[in-house]
């Protein structure tokens, strides 16, 4: 009897937790729409710096979130030109008499690990943003959610 209410506790969780995403997912949606597209990076290097500048935080938060800013461009420019650059070599290959098909496989091999290494540029770096601005970061929910489950394997 324990078991079935736990896992109607837990179905109820899931719809719960669907309905909530399907809303945010709608939500997100109307934002992106209305979002003004970015020209160059120099712009969004710019409204991050005037949404720092602007927003209530310590002195020292808006230092460490520019700081945190300005390297995390400064990779993601590292891997905006590699990623061209092999865009480049990628058309020039494929347009080539002597297609090698091999050769495409590795640019395209070569793409998908700097596009992977780009997004978790980004994830970590909202990750950092987030310690400074004292939310907790995946690590410390990882690390919560771990500690929650052994303490109720040792109430049951």
């Amino acid at each position: 009897m324990k078991a079935l209410l736990i896992g109607a506790a837990f179905c109820v969780g899931l719809f719960t937790v669907g309905c909530a995403e399907k809303a945010t997912e709608r939500k997100l949606a109307g934002d992106v729409a209305q979002e003004a597209p970015v020209a160059n990076t120099a712009q969004l290097q710019n409204e991050a710096e005037n949404l720092i500048n602007q927003s209530n935080l310590k002195v020292q938060q808006k230092e460490e979130l520019k700081e945190l800013q300005v390297s995390t461009s400064h990779k993601l420019m590292g891997f905006r030109d590699e990623s061209l650059k092999l865009r480049s070599l990628l058309i020039k290959r494929v347009l080539s008499p002597k297609y090698d098909k091999a050769e495409v496989a590795l640019i395209q091999k070569k793409m998908k690990k700097i596009e992977g290494e780009r997004l978790a540029l980004i994830f970590k770096t909202i990750d950092k943003a987030n310690g400074i601005l004292g939310r907790e970061t995946q690590a410390e929910e990882s690390e919560r959610m771990v500690n929650q489950m052994m303490l109720y394997r040792d109430n049951h």
